[in-house]
């Protein structure tokens, strides 16, 4: 739950077992294997491949197809490579994960790996491909301080992909503050969301939260 400090990690094994949470697929025989880069939304996929994204959210078995992860494995089956005869075809909006705004970016993850405040960074880099560009005075209490000053949207309605703050002290958060990812909309006001730090440093869990006072959500959209 603190803020960002100078920090340097050799290796990349920490940052594999927080990847870990997030496994690849093995495809089928015969299936293509697309490893998701950041930018990607599931349509630009599919068009890339003659196909639809209806198509490859059935056929990948995806819980949502708003929200792909970046080195995500997506299976593109044998027959998606063949162009349909010349038609008239009304399709309907496809997803993506967010569209993002004129919102100043950052470059890396500067937070301290363990940390609620490195997770949120990373997650929300894996689901939209920016980081945040707050670097000092960025304590979790305070992102919401800076999101604004740096021109990100700040909400009291949560959407999966919003980086979720907690106010220090709010529904168990410590006194830094708590900053995690939303992961799914709920109903009745609440939601889940992914942190690092909750139940000690390093350690990934998911957990449920109320949308209310003290509580707020920041994207770069």
């Amino acid at each position: 739950m603190l803020g960002a400090f100078a920090f340097t990690l050799s290796g990349g094994a920490l940052f594999a077992d927080a990847h870990s949470a997030f496994a690849a697929t093995t495809c089928a025989n015969g299936d293509k294997t697309y490893i998701v880069h950041a930018g990607d939304t599931l349509d630009s996929i599919a068009k890339g491949h003659q196909t639809t994204w209806q198509a490859l959210s059935a056929h990948n078995k995806l819980a949502n197809a708003n929200v792909i992860l970046v080195n995500q494995t997506i299976c593109i089956p044998v027959k998606a490579g063949v162009k349909p005869a010349s038609a008239t075809i009304t399709k309907p909006a496809a997803p993506a994960v967010k569209a993002v705004s004129q919102a100043a970016h950052g470059t890396a993850n500067i937070f301290p790996y363990g940390q609620c405040t490195w997770w949120a960074d990373n997650r929300y880099h894996q689901l939209t491909g920016i980081y945040v560009p707050w670097m000092t005075n960025s304590d979790a209490y305070l992102w919401t301080q800076r999101a604004r000053q740096y021109h990100w949207n700040v909400s009291s309605t949560p959407h999966v992909g919003d980086i979720m703050q907690l106010d220090p002290g709010i529904q168990g958060a410590g006194s830094y503050g708590h900053v995690g990812v939303v992961e799914s909309i709920d109903g009745k006001g609440r939601f889940t969301a992914s942190q690092m730090n909750w139940n000690g440093v390093g350690v990934m869990t998911k957990s449920q939260f109320s949308v209310g006072a003290g509580v707020h959500f920041i994207s770069a959209r």
